[in-house]
């Protein structure tokens, strides 16, 4: 995964989708070559609400769990102002999700379609 793009890996040898990336396809055991596969566009399979935050995140945290074409499943924050549904369309982007005394700290989210 490279900043600012979310992607998963496809095995070489027998063609599984995986996300993270491992040293060796967990799928054959064999495959140790991958070929990106950018992720921008999913689905939400399942979703859920945090209350307890630590200091420098937002008071309510929504997670989702979102499905690729490619098959891979990915948790993240979601930023929306309501609940997002069960086979919504929700994109990857790259912004802030916390700040704690000044520092602020990026990373991927979802943003509903």
């Amino acid at each position: 995964m490279s900043e600012e793009r979310l992607v998963a890996y496809r095995c070489s040898s027998c063609g599984t989708a995986m996300f993270p990336r491992h040293t060796r396809c967990r799928s054959c055991k064999t495959g140790r070559y991958f070929d990106e596969l950018p992720l921008s566009e999913g689905v939400v399979v399942t979703h859920t609400r945090l209350t307890a935050t630590r200091p420098g995140f937002p008071k309510e945290l929504r997670f989702v769990v979102v499905e690729f074409a490619c098959g891979v499943r990915v948790l993240g924050q979601v930023t929306a102002d309501r609940e997002p549904r069960t086979g919504e369309g929700v994109r990857a982007s790259w912004g802030q999700l916390s700040e704690r005394d000044g520092k602020v700290s990026n990373g991927f989210r979802f943003v509903l379609a």
